[in-house]
Formats: structure tokens, C-alpha cells, sequence
């Protein structure tokens, strides 16, 4: 049985769903702080904004991918810093046909002086659903 959502970085989360879903890369991108670090599930290393961006471009070019998040937990550091963490599913349909990954997140975020929150460190991993090609 998944964990139920009682993370507290809701609207991030819900902004990186609905413009992921919408094929807004660049606004996800813009989620990230510039220097940020991102790895996402079985993929290099990305670092910096500019390469974010080129990572989820690439990647929603794929297969218009739905993407469904379920936030899990936040920890509230000290200095307006938060780890968040969660799972994640990506319904999407690759050459092969349709095609289900599911993974975990983990990321740590700094709250901006307009009170969103800018992600810093970013890291998932990943594979297909259970009964699913890859």
C-alpha cells in the first residue's frame, strides 16, 4: 500500500504536475534555482537551469507524459530550507507503445522572499510499472 500524501510542498509540486503535463518545460525549469542539480531517474547528471530545461524538453518530446506525483513527506530545516520526498508515476507512450514508469523523489528546496520555493538538489529514480514493457 503506497504512503498517503502528507507532504507540505504542495504548491511546487502541483506547479511542476500541471506545466510537466502541459508540456511546459521551461516553466518547470524555472522551479529550479539557477545553479541546481537534478537526477533524474536513469539519466546523467544535470546541472544548472539550462540543462534541466534541455533534460525535460527531451524528455516530454518523447510521448507527451502524464505525470502524477503523491508528496509524502517535507522536513522543515532551518534558514527556510525543506527536504520533500515522494513517488511518482509517468504514464506516457514510447515507440514501443504504451509504457508506465514508476519511481521515488527527493528533493531539497530553499523558500524565496516571495514565499515559493526554488528547488536546489534534485534526485529520482525509477523503472517501469509492474506488468508493463519497458
Amino acid at each position: 500500500m503506497a504512503p498517503p500524501d502528507v507532504g507540505t510542498m504542495t504548491d511546487l509540486v502541483a506547479g511542476f504536475v500541471q506545466h510537466y503535463n502541459m508540456g511546459h518545460a521551461s516553466v518547470v525549469a524555472g522551479l529550479f534555482a539557477d545553479s541546481a542539480i537534478a537526477a533524474f531517474a536513469d539519466n546523467p547528471l544535470s546541472r544548472g537551469r539550462a540543462a534541466i530545461a534541455a533534460y525535460l524538453t527531451a524528455e516530454i518530446a518523447q510521448g507527451s507524459p502524464q505525470l502524477t506525483v503523491h508528496d509524502v513527506h517535507t522536513d522543515m530545516l532551518p534558514g527556510g530550507w525543506a527536504i520533500d520526498g515522494g513517488w511518482y508515476e509517468v504514464k506516457a507512450t514510447a515507440p514501443s507503445g504504451p509504457m508506465t514508469r514508476t519511481g521515488a523523489y527527493m528533493l531539497l528546496a530553499s523558500q524565496q522572499p516571495d514565499k515559493t520555493w526554488k528547488i536546489h538538489w534534485f534526485a529520482s529514480n525509477g523503472g517501469p510499472a509492474p506488468g508493463t514493457k519497458p
